[in-house]
């Protein structure tokens, strides 16, 4: 998993 794909996904749980 790249770098940009690990914060999209952590953005996406804070933002829901």
């Amino acid at each position: 998993m790249y770098m940009q794909d690990y914060w999209r996904t952590w953005l996406k749980g804070l933002r829901g």
